[in-house]
């Protein structure tokens, strides 16, 4: 017999020869009566009939009482809920429940069942998940009068209408005229927040499920009409007049989660190699939760093909710090490449930890739903996958590895300068509009008084700030180059006005706005692509200039005497600092970087013809 802090459950060694697991029978009865289960054991290769539970665990110290063969079990109040929910009045339910069917303390079997967590979701003939009753507390918004619970619109309807792909039976800003409809959005807004939505296992239990039902107390949802009424908020959005509506924002950013997990889903069926996917995969895990650190690694095995044939063990003995070093060096062994440094987030240092500058902390979470400080959101990566990437060292092979005490990565590359000077960055993602103060500094540093290694410098400043890609409206919003117009949009942010007839004849149709606006509404309009592509390169970052006169976009962690420098196997330069420990003597990694006029393999270029001398580099 097993016990824990919840009480005592009769647990049997599984036979791992059959791949055995445990069920939890739900015995029939009414809704109101006291929850009784049993266990029964099942050989997963004997293809046996039950749902899995996605659930949220909840706080470990509200429980609520079940009956486990007999025996007295405080689960989770969120757990009893659930099975409350769940169950039927005529005839048992069989679940999987990982926090019952799992011996959570036997290290041995926890780490065998956590590595079979993909096939036994994908076994399962429905992924049952519960995010919790129709109103929680959690969902009451201290920013309005508004009780979740009262609305005149069913959260049902609210979907059927709204969330679907297209043929909208209403619009979402037509929607937005009645009170009524704007109750149930601030409901659907609620839901969108609960912690269900931001837990690491949420990927792999949904991601590997052959179908999904979506319980809200006794509410039946619909992950694709989810999705979509999200979707259709946002094209909302960019509605005139809805662009700062609150009501949208809410829905919006509570969605995010929703949104970045649907997006996963999409890519993984699209690329099932490893690769940019996974790499995407990754980086998503700094937004989200787990109960123990290490599961966000772990929680990502049965979604990597790689991970879950060979090399990536699940072993809960190991510290954090030893589970993300061996994550890397899956990496290193299946990428080829040191590509996933610059895909991986490089926090700001004091967010760091213990770990190697090299290595992520991928137990720290950031609430994608909440706005949080300006050092704690790390900027979007300039190697983010879609069109036009960079290729700072062209296709180059990386010659990286690992030292045998795992404390230090060694890479060969180039050192092309060193940052002289530099300015704090905003969070303000319309920054070049809003704070002409902000980019009055940034024009003085970049001025001809203080030289500068571009034959155009106004060119070399503009193409810095959009860090020289924009998201491109023509081809499902991947990056292209900026074109030479956007200088023209440069020219008149705050400082002028234009018309229709004015605009370069190079300008298309899609960046020209409608000829009826006033003068100023059409600049405003005109102008807008690039403060949006600005702040989306540049926001977060600082701005520098370095000894040679270069300009470049780097982390708020850069400060001058840093170097830039590209390493290869690598698609974007990297700043690192110099660092001294003992008989340790290197580099620090502080970030990656945007250095205009090095984005295309000119470094290498540079090394074959004999003007730039190759490195070893080693990271601590």
């Amino acid at each position: 017999m097993a016990s824990n802090s919840f009480g005592k459950i009769e647990y049997r060694e599984l036979n791992q020869s059959v791949r055995e697991i445990r069920l939890l029978e739900v015995l029939p009865a009414p809704f109101e009566e006291i929850v009784e289960t049993r266990l029964i054991y099942k050989a997963l290769d004997e293809n046996p009939t039950y749902d899995a539970l996605s659930y949220t665990w909840g706080d470990p110290k509200i429980t609520g009482l079940i009956l486990i063969n007999g025996n007295e079990f405080q689960a989770t109040s969120n757990l009893e809920m659930a099975l409350r929910y769940l169950r039927l009045a005529d005839q048992s339910r069989i679940l999987w429940v990982d926090a019952i069917c799992i011996d959570q303390g036997n290290i041995k079997e926890r780490n065998q069942q956590v590595g079979m967590m993909r096939d036994i979701y994908v076994a399962a003939q429905t992924v049952r998940t519960w995010i919790g009753q129709e109103y929680e507390e959690c969902d009451r918004d201290p920013r309005t009068e508004f009780t979740p619970e009262k609305t005149d619109w069913p959260l049902e309807k609210l979907l059927s209408v709204f969330g679907k792909e297209k043929d909208l039976e209403m619009s979402v800003t037509e929607g937005l005229q009645k009170m009524s409809i704007v109750r149930t959005w601030l409901k659907f807004a609620a839901i969108l927040r609960r912690p269900y939505w931001r837990r690491v296992w949420i990927q792999q239990e949904v991601i590997c499920a052959q179908s999904i039902t979506i319980h809200c107390g006794s509410t039946i949802l619909d992950l694709a009409q989810i999705r979509y009424a999200i979707i259709n908020m946002r094209v909302a959005a960019f509605s005139p007049g809805y662009e700062y509506n609150q009501i949208i924002l809410r829905v919006v950013v509570a969605g995010s989660y929703v949104l970045d997990l649907c997006t996963l889903q999409d890519i993984l069926k699209k690329l099932p190699s490893f690769g940019q996917a996974h790499l995407h995969l990754l980086r998503s895990q700094l937004h989200r939760f787990a109960t123990d650190p290490r599961d966000k690694i772990y929680a990502l095995k049965g979604l990597i093909n790689e991970w879950d044939k060979e090399g990536m063990t699940v072993n809960y003995e190991w510290t954090e710090r030893q589970v993300y070093i061996e994550t890397i060096r899956n990496l290193l062994r299946d990428w080829g490449s040191l590509d996933f440094l610059c895909h991986l987030p490089c926090l700001p240092l004091d967010l760091r930890k213990d770990m190697p500058s090299w290595c992520p902390n991928f137990g720290l979470s950031i609430d994608l739903s909440t706005s949080p400080p300006l050092h704690a959101r790390p900027p979007s990566q300039f190697a983010s996958f879609g069109g036009y990437e960079y290729a700072a060292s062209q296709k180059a092979n990386s010659e990286a590895y690992l030292s045998s005490c795992e404390s230090a990565l060694h890479a060969s590359g180039f050192i092309l300068d060193t940052i002289l000077d530099v300015i704090s960055p905003t969070d303000d993602v319309r920054w070049i509009r809003n704070q002409g103060a902000q980019r009055s500094k940034i024009e003085a540093m970049a001025g001809p008084e203080n030289g500068s290694a571009y034959p155009d410098r106004i060119e070399a400043l503009w193409r810095t700030l959009l860090a020289n890609r924009i998201r491109d409206p023509t081809n499902n919003n991947n990056y292209s180059w900026a074109p030479a117009y956007f200088g023209h949009m440069y020219s008149l942010i705050g400082n002028g006005m234009t018309t229709p007839e004015s605009l370069p004849s190079t300008v298309p149709e899609h960046f020209r706005p409608s000829p009826g606006l006033p003068p100023s509404d059409y600049t405003h309009a005109y102008t807008l692509p690039f403060v949006t592509n600005c702040g989306a390169a540049s926001s977060q970052r600082c701005f520098f200039k370095s000894s040679k006169g270069y300009f470049g976009l780097a982390s708020i962690d850069a400060k001058p005497g840093d170097k830039v420098c590209v390493i290869i196997g690598m698609k974007v330069p990297v700043i690192i600092r110099n660092f001294k420990d003992g008989q340790n003597e290197g580099f620090i990694l502080i970030s990656d970087a945007y250095f205009h006029g090095w984005m295309d393999g000119e470094a290498i270029e540079r090394f074959e013809s004999g003007h730039l001398k190759k490195e070893e580099l080693v990271l601590y």
